[in-house]
């Protein structure tokens, strides 16, 4: 079980970020050619995106500060989910485009 700190410290990053990393891949692709490049370029974006901001919470690690989300545990968490997600996340990517070429 999480802890309410944990929680509050969440919500801070993402507030300060204006991003979560567990956002995922939620659109399903268009059968637009135009379309569908637009899709996938949006979900690199954000893919890329969700990558540089788990990159700011870890370079962000502070081990003197009283703030969790300044905590290496907090920076380890934060930065496997939003590993998690682009995996996930390009593995579709990937899946989609394999399925167009055969």
């Amino acid at each position: 079980m999480r802890s309410r700190n944990f929680d509050k410290s969440v919500n801070n990053i993402f507030n300060k970020q204006k991003s979560a990393p567990v956002a995922s891949m939620n659109s399903h692709f268009s059968s637009s050619a135009k379309t569908m490049k637009q899709n996938i370029e949006a979900q690199l974006l954000h893919t890329i995106h969700n990558l540089e901001v788990a990159l700011n919470v870890c370079n962000n690690v502070d081990n003197t500060s009283d703030d969790d989300d300044r905590s290496y545990p907090f920076a380890t968490g934060y930065a496997k989910s939003a590993m998690t997600t682009s995996v996930e996340d390009l593995g579709k990517i990937l899946h989609y485009l394999r399925s167009q070429v055969s």
